[in-house]
C-alpha cells in the first residue's frame, strides 16, 4: 500500500473487468464446499452463512472452532470467512478505490487477495488491527468477532462475489506496521471528511482545482486541521478526482502550513470560488462539511460592525447571557443579530449590538448556521397572560398538525412553554412521536421546532464533531428526525446526548483530540429534545426519557409555507418575552423540585409513575395558572397509564401464567421463599400452541430478561433452566 503522487488511469470499463473476474484460474472449485475444503486448506476460518443475507445463522459463531464451523456447511450455503488473523478492507463504492491505492484492482489482485463485491471490492491482508467503519464509504473489519462474505456466495442484490485474485496461486500478504498506520489514517480522515471529499471530487476538475487546492488548504489551515489529516485529505481527494498533480498539491499544503495564520488566505476566498462554480447555496453546503475551529465559525469574515469593544476587554460570542442585573438573547433583526436585552428591575427590553461586563465583550453569534440549523425571534411582542399565551401556542399547534386527542396538544403546548426556560431546571424530559413512516411525524417536528426555544436541527451537522459543536453552543432544542434510523458515530453521538442530556449537573460530554491527548473538549448537551422515530428505543432506560406518543395519520396534505412561517415568528417573539419576564421568579421556583414531598403535593394518591412525575413536575411548576396545573395532574394519571412499556406487560402476563403452572418445588434464600420453575414450562405455557425452535428460544431468552429485572434468578440444572420468582411478587401479581 504505497503511496505515488501521479496515480493511473483506469484503462478497463467494469462490464470488462467482471468478464475477467468470472470464476477465472479457479479450476476444480466449483460447488460450495470446494471452495469452503480450498479455504479450509489455507488455515482460514471459514463459516456457513444464510444463502443471500450475508448472516451467519450459528449461534455464538465467534466462540466456535475452526473445525466445527467447517462441519456446518452444506451445500445451499453462502460462504464466510472469520478473520482470526486477517483484516479486510471493504471498499464499498469503487470510486473511493483510489482513494487507497494507486494501482486497478487487477494490478492489486496479483498481490493480495482481491474479491469483487456487489458494488465495491474486499481487499485481504494479514494483520491485526482495530476496526474502523466509514458509513457508505469503507470498512476496515478485522479480528475473530467479525468476517466477511466470501465468493462464490451470492450478495443480497443478487449479484455473485467473485475472485479478481488466482487464490490458488496468490496468496495473501502481510502488511507492515507504517502501511496499517497509514491505512487507519485514511480511514479516520474520511469518516471526518468523507462527504467533503465526496463534494469537491465532484468538481474538482481541470479548470477549477488549482484555485481549490489553494484557497481549501488555507480554510483547513483556519479551522486547526493538522497537516497530517489536511495532507491525506488532500492525497484521497486527488486520488478520487483522478488529479494527476497530486504532488504539486501536497506542496502547496505544506506551503500555507508554514506561513503566519494571518497570512493566509481561506474561507472568504474558497467560498468565491465554490459560489463561481456550483452557486451561493450550495458553497455554503460544501463550506459547512469542514468542522472549524470554534473561533473561525463565531469570528465574522469581515471587520463586526457592533460596538468598538475596549482594547482589554476579550470578545465572548454567545447566543446569549444571563448576568446579574440582566437578560440577554440573540434575536436575528433585519440588520443583523443583535441582543434582545431585558432589565428586571425595570421589566424593560431594550436592543444591543454588544454588553460589556467583567472585563468581556459579549457580542451575538454571526453564522451561517442561523437560519439553516438553528432558528431565532426577530423581536419580542406583548403575549398577554400565561394562560393566553399558552392558548395561543396550543391553537397552532392544533392548526397544523392533526391529532384526535386534545390532552396531547395541550402536552406539546406545555412542552413547548418549558423549553423557554429549560435551563433553569435541574433535569428536563423529552419529547418523542414513535410511528410508522407517512404517519405526519416529521410535519409535527417541524411544527414544534419552529416556536421551541433555538432549535437545531440534525441534519445540519454532518460529523460528531459539528454536532457537538453545534449543540454546545447554542444551547437550544435539538431536533432529531427518525433518530432510530441513524448509524455510525454520529448515531452514537446522539444516544450519548440523550443518555446524559436530561441533567443539568452531568450534562456534557468530554472527548479528547486523537491528534493531541493533552487536549480535552467538554461538550454541554443539556437541553429539551425532541425526536421522532419508526420503533422504540432498543434500550428501556433510554425509551423512559421519552414522552412518548403514536401520530395519527394526517387528514389532508399539509403545506407550510409562508402563512406558517409568519406565524411562528410572531409566536417566537412572544414566547421570547416570556422567557425574558418569568425566567427569574421560575429560577427560585426550580428549587421545588428538590422537595421530596412535591411528587404527593403535586399528584396527591393518584398512583402517578415516579418516571411520569419526573417529566411533567418541571412542567407544573413553570404556571401558576390554576387551569394549566390541573391539565398537568390529567396528564400524569393518563401517561401513567399509557407509559406502560411494553416489557412492564409482558411481565404481567409472565406472572399471570406462573399461576397456571405448578412450582417444581420452593427454595428459601435469604430469609425469602422462591417458587422454582421450569423455563421450558412456562414457555410453553405462553407459546399456547405451535412454535419452532428458534421462537421458543427467543421466548425462552425474554422471559429470563425480564423476570432477572423483578429479583428473579436463573439456574440451569443437568441442562434444564429453572426460573427461581420470589413468592411475594406472585402474590402481589395476584392481587394486581
Amino acid at each position: 500500500m504505497t503511496e505515488n503522487p501521479d496515480p493511473p488511469v483506469l484503462e478497463s470499463s467494469a462490464s470488462e473487468r467482471e468478464a475477467r473476474a468470472e470464476y477465472k484460474n479457479h479450476a476444480g472449485l466449483e460447488s460450495v464446499r470446494d471452495f469452503a475444503e480450498f479455504y479450509n486448506s489455507r488455515s482460514l476460518t471459514v463459516l456457513p452463512v444464510l444463502r443471500g443475507t450475508k448472516r451467519c445463522f450459528v449461534e455464538k459463531w465467534p466462540e466456535r472452532s475452526r473445525k466445527e464451523l467447517f462441519n456446518m456447511i452444506r451445500e445451499g450455503d453462502d460462504l464466510g470467512i472469520r478473520l482470526d488473523h486477517l483484516s479486510v478492507l471493504d471498499v464499498e463504492r469503487p470510486e473511493f478505490w483510489w482513494a487507497f491505492f494507486n494501482v486497478e484492482p487487477e494490478v492489486l489482485a496479483q498481490h493480495t487477495w482481491v474479491a469483487k463485491t456487489a458494488r465495491g471490492y474486499h481487499v485481504y491482508f494479514y494483520a491485526k488491527t482495530r476496526p474502523i467503519k466509514v458509513d457508505g464509504i469503507a470498512e476496515l473489519r478485522s479480528g475473530r468477532s467479525q468476517y466477511v462474505v466470501a465468493p462464490p456466495s451470492l450478495h443480497p442484490s443478487g449479484r455473485r462475489y467473485e475472485w479478481l485474485s488466482d487464490i490458488e496461486t496468490t496468496g495473501i500478504m502481510a502488511i507492515d506496521d507504517f502501511s496499517l498506520a497509514r491505512l487507519q489514517q485514511k480511514l479516520e480522515v474520511l469518516r471526518d471528511y468523507g462527504r467533503l471529499l465526496e463534494r469537491l471530487a465532484m468538481i474538482w476538475d481541470e479548470g477549477h482545482r488549482h484555485n481549490l487546492s489553494l484557497w481549501l488548504t488555507g480554510a483547513l489551515r483556519k479551522a486547526g486541521v493538522k497537516l497530517e489529516q489536511a495532507e491525506e485529505l488532500v492525497r484521497m481527494l486527488c486520488g478520487v478526482a483522478r488529479d494527476p498533480e497530486v504532488s504539486d498539491r501536497v506542496r502547496a499544503l505544506k506551503d500555507t502550513y508554514s506561513k503566519p495564520l494571518e497570512e493566509i488566505a481561506g474561507w472568504s476566498r474558497l467560498r468565491t470560488e465554490l459560489e463561481s462554480i456550483v452557486g451561493a447555496e450550495q458553497a455554503r453546503a460544501i463550506l459547512d462539511l469542514i468542522p472549524r475551529a470554534r473561533d473561525e465559525i463565531d469570528k465574522p469574515e469581515a471587520p463586526a460592525e457592533v460596538a468598538k469593544p475596549n482594547e482589554g476587554h476579550a470578545k465572548v460570542f454567545v447566543p446569549g447571557v444571563v448576568l446579574p442585573d440582566l437578560i440577554a438573547e440573540e434575536i436575528l433583526t433585519p440588520e443583523g443579530p443583535r441582543f434582545a436585552v431585558f432589565n428586571p428591575a425595570t421589566g424593560s427590553v431594550e436592543l444591543r449590538e454588544s454588553i460589556e461586563h467583567g472585563g468581556k465583550l459579549y457580542l451575538p453569534i454571526k453564522s451561517s448556521e442561523i437560519g439553516r440549523s438553528v432558528t431565532l425571534p426577530s423581536g419580542i411582542e406583548e403575549y398577554g397572560s400565561d394562560a393566553e399565551l399558552f392558548e395561543e401556542v396550543y391553537n397552532f399547534l392544533k392548526r397544523y398538525h392533526y391529532s384526535p386527542n386534545d390532552w396531547e396538544k395541550r402536552l406539546d403546548a406545555l412542552y413547548v412553554l418549558m423549553t423557554w426556560i429549560h435551563d433553569v431546571l435541574p433535569v428536563v424530559p423529552y419529547r418523542k412521536l414513535t410511528g410508522p413512516k407517512g404517519s405526519g411525524k416529521s410535519t409535527w417536528l417541524t411544527v414544534m421546532g419552529a416556536i421551541a426555544y433555538r432549535p437545531l436541527l440534525v441534519s445540519g451537522a454532518s460529523s460528531e464533531a459539528s454536532l457537538l459543536r453545534l449543540v454546545d453552543r447554542w444551547r437550544g432544542t435539538l431536533l432529531i428526525d427518525e433518530a432510530d434510523l441513524r448509524d455510525g458515530s454520529l448515531y452514537s453521538t446522539l444516544v450519548k446526548a440523550f443518555n446524559v442530556g436530561f441533567n443539568r449537573k452531568t450534562g456534557s460530554i468530554t472527548k479528547c483530540d486523537k491528534d493531541d491527548p493533552d487536549r480535552v473538549e467538554n461538550f454541554d448537551v443539556f437541553g429539551p429534545k425532541l425526536a421522532t422515530t419508526r420503533e422504540p428505543f432498543r434500550d428501556d432506560a433510554l425509551e423512559s426519557r421519552f414522552i412518548t406518543t403514536r401520530p395519527f395519520k394526517q387528514t389532508f396534505a399539509r403545506f407550510l409555507g409562508p402563512t406558517f412561517e409568519r406565524e411562528a415568528e410572531r409566536l417566537r417573539n412572544k414566547l421570547l418575552l416570556w422567557r425574558l419576564r418569568n425566567r427569574p421568579r421560575l429560577e427560585k421556583k426550580a428549587a421545588e423540585l428538590e422537595d421530596e414531598s412535591l411528587h404527593e403535593r403535586v399528584f396527591g394518591q393518584r398512583g402517578v409513575d415516579p418516571r411520569v412525575a419526573q417529566i411533567l413536575l418541571p412542567l407544573w411548576i413553570i404556571t401558576d395558572d390554576p387551569k394549566l396545573k390541573a391539565i398537568i395532574i390529567e396528564l400524569g394519571e393518563l401517561l401513567t397509564k399509557a407509559a406502560e412499556s411494553d416489557e412492564e406487560a409482558f411481565a404481567r402476563e409472565v406472572l399471570s401464567v406462573v399461576n397456571e403452572v405448578e412450582p417444581e418445588g420452593v427454595e428459601s434464600l435469604m430469609g425469602e421463599n422462591y417458587l422454582v420453575f421450569k423455563l421450558p414450562s412456562l414457555t410453553e405455557k405462553l407459546l399456547n400452541g405451535d412454535a419452532n425452535l428458534e421462537e421458543k428460544q427467543k421466548l425462552s431468552r425474554r422471559i429470563s430478561r425480564v423476570l432477572r429485572g423483578y429479583g428473579c434468578f436463573i439456574k440451569r440444572v443437568m441442562g434444564t433452566r429453572y426460573v427461581h420468582i420470589p413468592q411475594a411478587l406472585i402474590e402481589r401479581g395476584r392481587g394486581s
